[in-house]
Parts: C-alpha cells; sequence; structure tokens
C-alpha cells in the first residue's frame, strides 16, 4: 500500500512543497510585479487545489466545506494585494482591508471543523443546532473585529494613523483559541471517523504540519518569527502561511484516507496481476496492469467480447466503455492440454465395448442436458418480461443522481423476484408439493430489499400447510403484481401468507397518499384488475385479502 500512496499523491505533495518554497524565496523585496510573484503564486496553489479537490472529494457537503476554504483563501491573497497596491498604509481603507482579513482566518477553521464534523454525511439535528451557535459565534468574533476603530479589544493603536505599532487585546486572544480549538476539534473528529490501521499508521503527518503551525503561531505572538526566518534568508507572510498550511493539513488528512476520495483508482489498477489494460477509441493505452501484455492495434481492432487468438495460447477479449475499451487476455494453455489429453484418451480406446460404452454415457448426458436446457429455457420466457424491466430501469439516462439511485433500489426489488421465482419453478419442477413456508420466505426476501427504499415491511405465516407447485407460483407471482402497484407510494406493510385452501395472502400497507397522481381511486383500480382480490381502507391503511379459492 505504501507503493501505491507515493505514487498516486506524489504530484499534488511535490507541487505543494515546490509551490511553498518559491513563495517564500521570491516576491520578498523590490518593485511592483517582482515583489507579488509570492501572492500570484499562491493563489494560483489555492485556485489548483481547489479544483483537484472538487474531483477528489466523494461526499457532497465535504467537497463544498473544502472548495469554500479554498475560495476563501484566494480572497485573502486578493484583499493582501489589494490593500498594497491601491492604498496607503496610513489610509482608513487599508486599516480596514486588514481586519477584512480576519474573515478567512476565522472562517477557514470553521468550514475545517464542519467537514470534520460532516464525515459521516448525515446531519443530526444536534448538529444543526451546533452549527447554528458556531456561526453566531463567528459572526460576533468577525463584527467585533471590523468594529476594532470604535472599542479597540483587538489591536490597541498608539495612533489609530499608524497600524504598523499596536498592542494585542483581548478580543485578538480569543480569536486565536477559536481557531486553534477549532482545528484541534477538526482533526479528532477525523481520527475519531479513522477505523483502518493504514490511517493510524500515517497519522503522524498531519500532526507534524499541526506542532509546525502552533510553533509558528507561539513565535509569532512573541514577536520571534521573522527574525528566526530571516537567519535562512527567508521572509514568510503570515497569509502565505495559514494558505499553506491550511492547504498541507487537508492534503495529508486526503492522502491518509481520512476524507474519503476517489483516487488511487488507476494505482490500484496498475498493481493488479490482472493481464488487462484500458485503451481509448484510438488505441492509446491508457493504463496497464504490471502483467499486461503487449497487444498490436490490429488485434485490438479484430478483438470483441468472446475474443480472438492472439497467438498460440492468448486470446484476447474486449469490451466497449466510455470513451475507449478494456482489453485482457485469457491464458488457453489449459485449455489446450485439456484437449490433447483429451485427443490422446480417445486414440487409446480402440476397443469397441468402450467406445459404446462411452458414446451411451454421452447420450444419457445429452438427453440430461436437453431436459434441463427445456427447463431453463422455459424458465427464461417465463421471467422476461421482468428481465425487460429491470433493463429499463438501469439503463435510462439520467442527470439526476437521486433517481438513478432510485431506479437502482427499484431493480433490486425486482431482481429478488426474479431469483425467488425461478427458485420455486426449479422447486415446483423437482417436488410434487411445495411447503407455505418456501413462500413466505420468498416474499420475506423480497420485502428485505424494500429497506433500499426506506419502506418497513415485514412477514409472517398463518397455518400451515403444502401448496402445489403452480399454487406457489401463482401466490408468489400475485404478491409481485400487488407490490408492483403499491410500490412507488408505499410506506409500511404487513404480509401473512396462508396455506389454507390452495393458498392466500392478507396485506396491510400504509401508503403515501399524498403523492399518490389521481388520489387512492387510482390505486383502487389497478387493484381490481387482480381476480380474487378484495380491499378496504380503514383508518388510513389499505387492508389486501386474496385467496386462490375466491374472495374472502
Amino acid at each position: 500500500m505504501s507503493r501505491t500512496w507515493l505514487k498516486s499523491y506524489r504530484k499534488m505533495t511535490i507541487i505543494l512543497a515546490v509551490m511553498f518554497f518559491l513563495v517564500c524565496v521570491l516576491g520578498t523585496s523590490g518593485s511592483f510585479p517582482v515583489r507579488n510573484i509570492g501572492s500570484y503564486l499562491g493563489m494560483f496553489m489555492c485556485i489548483y487545489w481547489t479544483m483537484a479537490e472538487r474531483k477528489r472529494i466523494l461526499q457532497p457537503e465535504q467537497k463544498r466545506y473544502l472548495s469554500l476554504i479554498g475560495n476563501l483563501l484566494i480572497f485573502l491573497y486578493c484583499l493582501r494585494e489589494i490593500r498594497g497596491l491601491y492604498f496607503d498604509r496610513s489610509s482608513p481603507f487599508s486599516r480596514y482591508l486588514w481586519y477584512l482579513y480576519y474573515l478567512t482566518i476565522l472562517a477557514v477553521p470553521l468550514l475545517s471543523f464542519f467537514t470534520a464534523w460532516n464525515t459521516s454525511g448525515k446531519e443530526t439535528k444536534r448538529q444543526k443546532a451546533g452549527k447554528i451557535a458556531l456561526i453566531v459565534i463567528f459572526i460576533a468574533l468577525l463584527a467585533g473585529l471590523l468594529t476594532n476603530d470604535l472599542h479597540q479589544a483587538a489591536f490597541v493603536f498608539a495612533d489609530i494613523s499608524d497600524t504598523t505599532v499596536y498592542q494585542r487585546g483581548w478580543l485578538y486572544y480569543a480569536c486565536v483559541g477559536w481557531v486553534v480549538l477549532l482545528v484541534v476539534s477538526a482533526f479528532l473528529l477525523l481520527l475519531r471517523g479513522a477505523r483502518k490501521e493504514y490511517h493510524f499508521r500515517l497519522i503522524w503527518i498531519p500532526v507534524v504540519l499541526l506542532i509546525a503551525a502552533s510553533l509558528y503561531m507561539i513565535l509569532g505572538l512573541v514577536g520571534k518569527t521573522d527574525s528566526l526566518l530571516a537567519g535562512f534568508g527567508i521572509r514568510l507572510r503570515f497569509q502565505d502561511a495559514f494558505a499553506f498550511g491550511t492547504l498541507a493539513f487537508w492534503e495529508a488528512c486526503t492522502e491518509i484516507g481520512l476524507i474519503p476520495s476517489n483516487t488511487m483508482y488507476e494505482d490500484i489498477f496498475e498493481e493488479s496481476e490482472w493481464d488487462a489494460q484500458i485503451v481509448n477509441r484510438k488505441g492509446k493505452v491508457i493504463y496497464a496492469s504490471q502483467n499486461a501484455s503487449e497487444v498490436s492495434k490490429e488485434d485490438m481492432t479484430r478483438a470483441d467480447r468472446k475474443g480472438v487468438m492472439i497467438s498460440k495460447t492468448l486470446r484476447l477479449h474486449k469490451l466497449p466503455i466510455t470513451g475507449g475499451y478494456v482489453l485482457w487476455t485469457e491464458d488457453m494453455s489449459p485449455v489446450q492440454q485439456l484437449n490433447e489429453d483429451l485427443q490422446d484418451i480417445a486414440d487409446q480406446l480402440s476397443e469397441e465395448n468402450v467406445i459404446l460404452q462411452k458414446e451411451n454415457e454421452l447420450r444419457s448426458q445429452k438427453a440430461e442436458y436437453e431436459i434441463e436446457n427445456e427447463l431453463y429455457d422455459q424458465l427464461n420466457a417465463d421471467l422476461q418480461s421482468k428481465i425487460k424491466q429491470i433493463d429499463a430501469l438501469v439503463s435510462v439516462e439520467t442527470e439526476k443522481e437521486d433517481q438513478y439511485l432510485q431506479n437502482l433500489r427499484v431493480a433490486c426489488v425486482y431482481c429478488a423476484y426474479l431469483k425467488r421465482r425461478a427458485n420455486l419453478y426449479l422447486l415446483a419442477e423437482q417436488e410434487p408439493t411445495v411447503s407455505v413456508a418456501e413462500v413466505e420466505l420468498s416474499i420475506r426476501e423480497s420485502l428485505e430489499y424494500l429497506k433500499l427504499l426506506k419502506v418497513q415491511s415485514s412477514s409472517q405465516v398463518f397455518g400451515e400447510g403444502e401448496l402445489t407447485g403452480q399454487e406457489a407460483l401463482i401466490l408468489y407471482e400475485t404478491f409481485e403484481k400487488i407490490l408492483e402497484i403499491l410500490l412507488p407510494y408505499l410506506e409500511a406493510c404487513l404480509v401473512t401468507v396462508s396455506g389454507q385452501q390452495h393458498g392466500g395472502l392478507q396485506i396491510a400497507a400504509v401508503l403515501r397518499t399524498e403523492k399518490i397522481p389521481g388520489g387512492t381511486d387510482s390505486i383502487m383500480k389497478k387493484l381490481e384488475e387482480i381476480d380474487r382480490l378484495s380491499s378496504e381502507w380503514d383508518e388510513g391503511t389499505l387492508f389486501l385479502r386474496w385467496k386462490k379459492g375466491g374472495l374472502v
């Protein structure tokens, strides 16, 4: 895993380190635009990192918070450049732009805390209340800083026109405490969500960054930062240290897996032992496993799903994917060796009685295969309509992720029906009767998949009994018909399966009636199309009863 980690994140780490070095040594002296190079590099780094995070981070809320952090850092650089280029230090506008720096300095720790708090992706009522309280505190601190000219609780000036000479007040130290508290709390929240050993083995990376930031802040408070760094030929501005420290911290958390991201997939593919590769539509190799065979463009063109032989022992397969194709080879040596062995055995079977015995065995197997094929063909024909429904659900093109996920959940319910329907069909062909408990197990599995749609459900068996295979299939098919009608509006249901009098069903369903187009009458009309089904409403619950022998 260490090799994969280094390879996957080396690029971003090197870029951050190089940019930080350049900002430290460039743009610290001279006239415009030389002395502004550090700010331009910092802005570029913030923009590049923000764009990369929007592609890498999986959870929408975390992606939004980290994007806001990147934009606030860019805003901080813009304020610094506007203040330095267009306003004299003694100007009131310059002073208020300086105060406005703290919008970013106070907001970034707050957004960092929100990012860590949203690691689970679910926000509770308690979290919402906590966020509101933190936002109120943030607004109060920022308002205090922006109105410092009135009370000078953050910065005490001997002369209000000279901002280079001042003392720090209690409000400034409150802001420092705010920053420290939220950053440390954010890191602890991320640690609480770390469940893999790999995360803990690399936890030293963000810890070192936090320690370095703490030392820089302490030295800055006592006025020792500039003198220490000057000995190395470095003049590091506070805004640069704050921006790059923030980027480095979140980059480290992403790299060690504390923030879920969609990186490293290409490395996993390359480190795998498959003989496979991904190419674009022009045949250029994009990704290849470490054991991938070299394939000519002619062989790529000839290959298809079934595969073509590209050597005496290798068969090349190709499947289309978005933007290109995936290619993999299959070693046919074992199959070829098996064919040779079979040929040797056939040559040795020279005696007529042995040949006749083998022929009889082949005839017997062929008869069994024909019976099985006929059975499976019949099963496939019975389920073809449901298969088309599933294909339509998963094949529909939609830009709405929620709708696509909803289609997948419904498809899972239909797949459970296919599985259990096939199982009942095979049981009916093998045994004269099927127990009602087996039918209830089929219904229970279908109800389990309703949990994906947030539908509370349960099932039970009333009485004991045996059903014929046809009765069991009709009972389960009837349940599925009812379920498909109610599914878009279903909130909860209880199903009772009866094995008496050729089988029966009782269903109590709670529906979201406000979502039913045309009201409950439209649902009732659809249910009337099912033979031997009775229905009634009672205190907002729909009760359905069905028996193969007739209405109950």
